[in-house]
């Protein structure tokens, strides 16, 4: 595979644990969508944990299906439940949970379509992340290894009690995982099979301050959160080592206080010879300065 890790990858591990990380589309997609491969970045470190990529389009897997321990879906958009149903019936895999007896693998989601409203989907997931899925994800997985040998029923009423996990018909309330940006979330492999071609993406805000009516990701990232200036900084340097494309992700990054900053900091590594291209995930008309013009524009 045509991929570049930017992380120590442990290979050949003596995992007791298998995990498939589950995209609904295709493998470009999937390569592009920043929140699943940093999910999978951090069970590919876990050394009792084996996990592997499948997306709608992956034709062989390294894990017989049958040895699949967990199946976590990333679930970004409504039409995405049309690939997750077409998945699990490749595997043979019953789609509703109460058809799932102990020897199929648990399957549950986690994204902004569940977070917003969990409820239409609560009858094909065995239990749904509510929220920031970026240390959940590990805990929850961690938590299931560690109580592989009990029922499933047993399995889920742990879960529920665990902060940010919905188990239906379990669960009597559900308090959302939300965690502060101390660390940058960015592309942990680089490829160019990507729908957006080795290019390396940089989260540097989450949430935003407008709640307008029509946007879901205002709302579901409250409070808003900045990745602070020097974190930013280090990760730009640690993408260049291996790309010249990079790409800040946020629903309003202008918003970072100081986003000005970041950009004067890669204009001017472009002025002084080096070939780099940015790009943007959104960007408001009423922020939009010379120096960020220049930026995008060079």
């Amino acid at each position: 595979m045509n991929e570049i890790y930017l992380y120590n990858r442990q290979l050949n591990k003596e995992s007791d644990y298998n995990v498939w990380m589950g995209f609904p589309g295709p493998k470009s997609f999937a390569l592009s969508s920043l929140g699943f491969m940093w999910l999978f970045k951090s069970l590919d470190e876990e050394p009792n944990i084996r996990v592997e990529r499948i997306c709608s389009d992956t034709k062989i897997t390294e894990i017989n299906s049958k040895d699949v321990n967990a199946i976590c879906f990333s679930f970004s958009f409504d039409m995405d439940f049309i690939s997750i149903f077409s998945i699990l019936d490749k595997y043979n895999i019953p789609l509703k949970s109460k058809d799932r007896e102990e020897n199929y693998p648990l399957i549950f989601a986690g994204g902004p379509v569940v977070t917003a409203n969990p409820e239409p989907y609560k009858d094909f997931f065995d239990f749904i992340i509510i929220g920031d899925g970026d240390k959940c994800n590990l805990e929850v997985i961690k938590l299931c290894r560690e109580n592989r040998e009990k029922s499933k029923k047993e399995l889920l009423d742990i879960l529920a009690a665990y902060e940010g996990v919905y188990v239906p018909n379990v669960t009597k309330k559900v308090n959302k995982c939300h965690y502060d940006l101390s660390e940058c979330v960015y592309t942990p492999i680089i490829s160019e099979e990507s729908f957006f071609p080795n290019t390396f993406i940089i989260e540097v805000s989450r949430g935003c301050f407008n709640r307008c009516g029509f946007c879901v990701a205002s709302y579901l990232n409250l409070p808003v959160r900045f990745v602070d200036y020097e974190t930013i900084i280090s990760n730009i340097d640690l993408g260049l080592k291996y790309t010249n494309k990079i790409a800040l992700l946020g629903a309003l990054i202008s918003a970072h206080p100081r986003f000005n900053d970041i950009c004067s900091y890669i204009y001017n590594r472009i002025q002084n010879g080096e070939n780099i291209e940015m790009s943007v995930s959104s960007l408001r008309a009423d922020a939009i300065t010379p120096k960020v013009i220049k930026t995008l524009s060079v």
